[in-house]
């Protein structure tokens, strides 16, 4: 009588050990996510809320509720810096990206004088917003979008009139719901090169723009 009193004892003692490891373990799934982080080219330092974690590629534990600050740094080569943020998922429920996979800028001439370049398109177009500009003027980059769009269809069109994304959070949500047109085949695959092309472009300008300067790094060249 006492072995089986203590054989059901230790038969309900492992099944409330199993299930509470199994809800830990479904807790953590749902609050944790396991994000890798890459470079092109490799070996560069990962700095996460200003904390060095190791050099890429590799993969950190983050909470899905969370917001990081992440910097990129290689020697030679402009800082990638992001902000991972947690945003909703299809469910409503918290989530954040499953991986930053960044090609590095090389610091050439060429690259600081295509930042010199955007910086003054940038502020030339603020300039023209703060005065105006005659009603031909204002309208024919409208006129001109609209012709180039006019064969698309109306999902790629309306994606093509979506804003710019701001940071990489914002581009890789872009760029995942591009995605998700392809595969419910709303666009063709034609459609979806160009509008990845001008969505990677568009990001391109805006890192660019929000590189360190040269003077941040020892060694340039």
């Amino acid at each position: 009588m006492t072995q089986r009193f203590l054989k059901i004892c230790f038969f309900l003692f492992a099944g409330f050990v199993c299930a509470l490891f199994c809800g830990c373990r479904s807790y953590n799934d749902s609050v944790w996510k396991t994000v890798d982080f890459n470079s092109v080219p490799g070996d560069a330092t990962v700095f996460i809320n200003g904390k060095n974690c190791g050099l890429t590629p590799r993969t950190e534990r983050l909470s899905k509720r969370g917001s990081y600050d992440v910097r990129f740094s290689k020697p030679g080569y402009f800082d990638e810096n992001f902000v991972l943020e947690s945003f909703e998922d299809d469910n409503g429920l918290p989530d954040i990206l499953d991986s930053i996979d960044v090609a590095l800028i090389k610091i050439t001439p060429e690259t600081l004088a295509l930042r010199e370049r955007l910086e003054r398109e940038r502020a030339e177009a603020a300039t023209v917003v703060a005065t105006g500009t005659p009603e031909a003027d204002s309208t024919a980059p409208e006129v001109a979008a609209t012709e180039e769009n006019s064969g698309m269809s109306p999902a790629a069109r309306e994606f093509a009139a979506r804003a710019k994304p701001t940071d990489f959070t914002d581009f890789r949500l872009q760029e995942k719901a591009l995605k998700r047109l392809f595969q419910r085949r709303e666009i063709t695959e034609a459609e979806y090169n160009s509008l990845h092309e001008a969505l990677y472009n568009s990001y391109n300008e805006t890192r660019l723009l929000k590189a360190p300067r040269l003077g941040t790094y020892e060694k340039a060249f």
